[in-house]
């Protein structure tokens, strides 16, 4: 079953990227050699020129990670690099461009989780952004997942899901758009979310196991992240450690 359940998803995720990625040449993945983007930027790779780009601080996480990770033949990355105070600048831009455009005093949590994006959007060249937002939260990645009861995870993952659409898909949006980029969200069609509505618990979390069917798809695509675990784009990144110290 949890072949032919990565083989469904594999060809949603196909449809979705080749829909979303018409009529594009080049596009940007945002990348940090996890899972989630791993798959992303294969796919993507099918349909357009794909240049992957990560950001963190010196010798962060994700940019180890990246430059690690599944870089196929003829793959370009784009490695950006943050020094402290370019982090705390971008913090600060992300809080006025919060209020400024989405009427909202960010929180802590939410400027370090989008400090990241910002400092990083300065160098995308594409007009197209692709990004694996929305895996966590509909496949079972998060930790706290695994110490629920299966009904308080599967409520927990539903509310979760349901509060990316509401509102952190819309500060992504207002990052991307502030450096006139469109923004693409495979992770989080409807087609995809209905997808893991109707999946087995268990191809979601198994044991300590997470993300269980999204871990197959990238066996079937040999990518080599279907091994590795990820961190939050904050301590990934390695932002949150200057932010705390700021």
């Amino acid at each position: 079953m949890q072949g032919q359940e990565a083989e469904r998803l594999l060809s949603i995720l196909r449809d979705e990227i080749r829909k979303q990625s018409a009529g594009v040449g080049h596009a940007a993945i945002l990348f940090s050699g996890g899972l989630d983007s791993s798959i992303v930027a294969q796919i993507c790779r099918e349909n357009t020129q794909a240049t992957l780009y990560t950001v963190g601080t010196a010798g962060s996480h994700d940019i180890a990670a990246s430059v690690s990770g599944d870089l196929r033949p003829g793959s370009r990355l784009v490695a950006v690099v943050a020094a402290d105070a370019s982090a705390l600048e971008s913090a600060v831009q992300v809080r006025k461009l919060f209020r400024e455009k989405l009427g909202i005093e960010p929180s802590h949590t939410e400027v370090s989780v989008y400090a990241p994006m910002y400092h990083l959007m300065q160098f995308v060249s594409e007009e197209h952004v692709f990004t694996g937002q929305g895996a966590d939260e509909l496949f079972g990645g998060y930790s706290r997942y695994v110490r629920m009861t299966a009904g308080e995870r599967v409520s927990s993952m539903r509310r979760d899901a349901e509060k990316l659409l509401l509102t952190g898909v819309k500060r992504d949006k207002c990052v991307a758009e502030h450096f006139h980029k469109i923004i693409h969200f495979p992770y989080l069609s409807d087609r995809v979310a209905e997808f893991s509505y109707s999946l087995p618990p268990e191809l979601k979390i198994s044991g300590t196991a997470r993300k269980v069917v999204l871990r197959e798809c990238a066996r079937l695509l040999s990518l080599t992240a279907s091994e590795k675990e990820k961190k939050a784009m904050q301590y990934g990144s390695g932002f949150e450690k200057i932010l705390r110290r700021s």
